[in-house]
């Protein structure tokens, strides 16, 4: 028989819970009943415009409740939602519609040019405002492996690959995060980071799982302002939101009280782990990818430069390293595979494990540590160069906002470390100041010989895509911009 596990939202709707707040904002609080009411009824309206069970829905929807209630309602209704950002231009989003093969798109604009020829509803047709009072009595059970949503990764890669996810692998990624950062019915979490991606979805199961609420910031809400201003109990930031919000004193005063701030989506530079320490924010470092449904192994609570090298696997993962040093992972929470022309192409060994891009190492304590990416590094005079090194040091100039390390083409070297430098408004910089900063730091040999400007570009993700900006500097380098 098939495991099955109760949708966390109506077990607490149909529990003494039911009043408790599922979804906080400034001007609006929906309880766990009302939420489930919602659902229930974009249930229907789904129905109504003959959504059946495996179709594939592309979600396109900015407004952050609309969107947990259609997907909590594709859920019930055993279709696939297929998660796209909104901050794509109309030709990707239409390539990505007819690559993975969608029923239909919902979108909250009504009938968006950009998407002409595409049976599409919006919002509003699918969506009330205001739940009902009726109480829906009837048991609704998930299972394990019915497939949850696909989901499009961002990162280094060119193409996107399409993830494929199960309801067992963000559930027990919820239960394993849960028992490591604990929460209650009282926690509140903030939604800071994109809902259509595995950091941002994490936090609405980790919450209903554990039935507290997620507070969705308004339009004019910033990060720091709802830091600042909400009774907030848990954040996910990446890097680049924890260094300003340590800039501002209310800030850093109201985080100290808080429980658990989980910090992830790329490396944190040496200052900024100092400067957490010095805070006393109670922060956890996080290494985790879409394949695995956001967290792998956190460490524990940062107090001393000691816990910063502390990261345990979590509860329903597994991890090893293998001979080329490349990290290995496997459990509850991996992912079904790719979604290739049609088809579910497992991409995972024979005993279950899937080969990240990543190289590691574990301590004689078992703490997992990333060293860099194997598909980043790259050889040059016979020393091996790992761009995150170089960008870790470079990130801790002040005037530096953010950084990447490329290699380019180099006749005695073959290759040379180049970097692109996104440099701070009102600041400035020149090419002798970062040399003389990281020749302090690293070897002669990482030390970049050409600093670029970082040229404009598209980021429809948490991560820079450095398979494009390599592929540029390789390709217009004479175009940029030098630092001199």
């Amino acid at each position: 028989m098939t495991p099955t596990i109760s949708c966390p939202v109506f077990a607490r709707a149909d529990s003494r819970d039911k009043n408790r707040p599922a979804i906080r904002q400034a001007s609006r609080v929906l309880s766990y009943l009302e939420l489930d009411q919602l659902i229930s009824q974009s249930v229907q309206h789904l129905k109504f415009q003959k959504v059946r069970r495996h179709q594939r829905v592309a979600l396109l929807v900015e407004r952050e409740v609309d969107f947990i209630v259609l997907y909590f309602a594709l859920l019930r209704l055993g279709a696939t939602a297929c998660l796209l950002s909104p901050r794509l231009p109309g030709a990707r989003i239409r390539q990505e519609y007819e690559r993975l093969r969608c029923r239909v798109l919902v979108s909250r604009e009504k009938r968006p040019r950009r998407l002409l020829g595409i049976q599409s509803f919006t919002t509003d047709q699918l969506v009330d405002r205001d739940p009902s009072t009726e109480a829906n009595h009837s048991a609704i059970e998930y299972q394990l492996n019915q497939t949850s949503n696909i989901m499009l990764t961002s990162g280094s890669s060119g193409q996107p690959k399409a993830v494929v996810h199960s309801v067992g692998n963000h559930y027990y990624s919820a239960l394993g995060s849960n028992i490591h950062i604990p929460v209650t019915l009282n926690s509140i979490w903030l939604l800071s980071l994109p809902i259509y991606h595995v950091s941002g979805l994490s936090i609405v199961w980790r919450m209903s799982t554990a039935g507290g609420s997620v507070y969705i910031p308004s339009k004019n809400e910033g990060v720091l302002d709802c830091v600042r201003e909400q009774p907030l109990t848990n954040l996910s930031l990446v890097a680049a939101q924890v260094r300003e919000l340590l800039k501002d004193r209310k800030a850093r005063s109201r985080m100290k009280s808080m429980r658990g701030i989980l910090i992830g989506g790329s490396a944190v530079p040496d200052d900024l782990k100092q400067k957490i320490i010095r805070s006393g924010i109670p922060a956890y470092l996080s290494y985790g990818l879409t394949e695995m449904s956001s967290q792998v192994a956190t460490t524990r609570l940062i107090r001393s430069e000691r816990d910063l090298n502390s990261a345990e696997v979590l509860k329903y993962r597994r991890v090893r390293i293998d001979q080329t040093g490349r990290v290995c992972v496997g459990g509850e929470t991996l992912f079904k595979g790719y979604e290739v022309n049609g088809r579910l192409k497992p991409s995972v060994s024979k005993d279950g494990f899937f080969q990240t891009g990543d190289l590691g190492r574990f301590s004689l304590l078992k703490y997992l540590r990333i060293v860099g990416r194997a598909d980043t590094m790259f050889i040059s005079g016979g020393e091996n160069i790992f761009p995150e090194e170089i960008e870790r040091c470079l990130l801790e100039m002040p005037e530096i906002a953010s950084a990447l390390i490329v290699p380019v083409s180099d006749r005695t070297y073959g290759f040379r470390p180049a970097a692109l430098i996104d440099v701070r408004s009102g600041q400035k910089i020149s090419r002798v100041k970062l040399q003389r900063f990281l020749k302090k730091r690293l070897e002669s040999f990482k030390v970049p010989d050409e600093f670029y400007r970082m040229p404009v570009q598209t980021v429809s993700g948490i991560k820079t895509s450095r398979h494009d900006l390599v592929r540029q500097v390789q390709r217009q380098r004479h175009k940029l911009r030098k630092i001199r």
